[in-house]
């Protein structure tokens, strides 16, 4: 899962079409990092999701973290004078047959939140 940093301030701040031009810029960079069997999809408001199939959780580890550098690097020009940078807290979790797919979207979650909580602009692997 991938949340954008303090989007809803952003919203606030720059307003919704700036916001939509941040969602866009992410869905390219999550589209540039990605092999054409891997899928990136809109999750909710800023949320992303990422399906990695055939993927251990090192090897999406290593997609989330190219993303994650990527958009950190990558300024976005909001208008001919100002730019921003956008940040994303991302977590990994690993869909098996032990686990329940709520169980599995409760570890994403549980793994999202460490990673915000803990400063964002993150990536967190799931327990």
């Amino acid at each position: 899962m991938i949340d954008i940093d303090h989007f809803k301030n952003f919203n606030d701040n720059h307003g919704h079409l700036a916001g939509d031009k941040v969602l866009k810029r992410i869905a390219d960079v999550m589209q540039s990092c990605l092999r054409k069997e891997d899928a990136a999809c809109r999750y909710g408001g800023e949320e992303f999701t990422l399906i990695l199939p055939d993927m251990d959780a090192q090897g999406a580890f290593a997609v989330a973290e190219r993303i994650r550098l990527k958009l950190e690097t990558t300024s976005l020009d909001l208008n001919e004078t100002d730019s921003v940078r956008i940040t994303a807290s991302i977590s990994i979790a690993c869909l098996n047959r032990e686990k329940s797919l709520e169980t599995f979207i409760e570890k994403a979650d549980d793994a999202l939140y460490m990673a915000k909580k803990n400063g964002r602009n993150q990536t967190f692997i799931a327990q």
